[in-house]
């Protein structure tokens, strides 16, 4: 019959105690681990803590990383959202000012010539220029005849810089 060797760790206050148990006999003898090996096992548990320890406070990290991730990814939608909401707000104002511009070529139309270059020559020289493109070419040339030479220049100028 083969012999049966059982070995049990048991922990023990004040160290590690190893049990061995001869099945065939019944007897068992304790084992105690010489100064060195209990020394190094202290060790390895104690860089074991440590590790647990980095390993938590890692894994603390990571959800804090997280959340701010989903943070900035959540920011950056919402700047995504306004930027396009701005961009719908600023084509509806262009929309309405080029309206307001037409109806404003309009009405200089309607006037005679020397009155509406009196006007236009009133006015910051992009604001007439962006009058007269939308005024008829046959009807601003004869109010660009009225206007001093200057400022017919200055307009002119600003016409050319326009996209």
């Amino acid at each position: 019959m083969a012999k049966k060797v059982v070995l049990a760790l048991v922990f023990v206050s004040v160290g590690l105690v190893v049990l061995r148990a001869n099945g065939d006999r019944g007897t068992s003898e304790v084992i105690t681990r010489p100064a060195q090996q209990e020394a190094l096992w202290q060790r390895l548990e104690e860089k074991e803590r440590e590790l647990n320890i980095k390993e938590a406070k890692l894994k603390k990290e990571e959800e804090r990383l997280r959340l701010l991730r989903e943070e900035v990814e959540s920011k950056i939608t919402e700047l995504r959202r306004l930027v396009r909401q701005l961009k719908a707000e600023v084509e509806v104002r262009e929309e309405e000012r080029e309206k307001r511009l037409e109806g404003l070529a309009k009405l200089y139309e309607a006037m005679q010539p020397q009155d509406a270059a009196k006007v236009l020559e009133g006015m910051d020289s992009e604001t007439a220029a962006r009058i007269i493109m939308k005024m008829n070419p046959r009807k601003a040339g004869k109010i660009w005849s009225f206007m001093k030479v200057k400022k017919s220049c200055e307009i002119s100028k600003k016409i050319i810089r326009m996209r």
